[in-house]
């Protein structure tokens, strides 16, 4: 089995796009004692994307118990979960402490931002996305073509092929890790 270079691992270079719109890895100082571990978790939890799971139910069919779960509590339960689980395994695996607190930060960060991109009603709501892009196909693609026209800007048929495939887990990864340099719009995380 390989080994982790945990150091690469914990990393706390962030990402963003150069004038070429290369990725590019850049250093952003943190004001102490908040490492850049924390500041990602600040960055999710203020942002639009996170507040609004607030908004989204967490559908369990048949549930036993009569109250709204909504993706927002949902994924705060998940990511103290996460911490927990990652300080006991760090710490019975011998880490360090500071090497233990890096990584529980990371995977909190990863577990709050987990459901960021799902529509309301999870997988249905997958469902009709998917449904309603393929039913107004030449719309939503002559849409697309009129807005897609700058350069640099993904090709219609890839951006029509995201709705007609739309996954909230990849519209999740997308939005933690899109490296563009627009200021409101993702969150350049470490």
């Amino acid at each position: 089995m390989p080994t982790l270079d945990w150091d690469l691992l914990l990393k706390t270079d962030r990402l963003r796009s150069d004038a070429d719109g290369n990725p590019v890895c850049y250093v952003q100082s943190e004001t102490p004692p908040r490492t850049p571990a924390e500041a990602d978790i600040q960055r999710i939890i203020f942002s639009s994307p996170f507040r609004r799971l607030a908004g989204k139910t967490q559908v369990h069919p048949l549930a036993k118990v009569d109250y709204v779960h909504n993706r927002l509590t949902h994924s705060l339960e998940v990511a103290e979960t996460g911490t927990s689980l990652t300080q006991r395994l760090m710490a019975n695996l011998g880490f360090s402490p500071e090497q233990s607190i890096a990584c529980a930060y990371h995977v909190k960060a990863a577990c709050l931002g987990h459901d960021i991109g799902n529509p309301p009603y999870g997988h249905a709501g997958e469902f009709a996305i998917q449904s309603w892009a393929d039913a107004h196909r030449e719309e939503l693609g002559n849409l697309l073509a009129e807005d897609t026209s700058s350069p640099g800007n993904p090709a219609p048929e890839r951006i029509l092929e995201d709705f007609l495939k739309f996954d909230g887990n990849a519209q999740a990864f997308r939005l933690l890790s899109h490296p563009m340099p627009r200021r409101d719009a993702y969150f350049r995380l470490s």
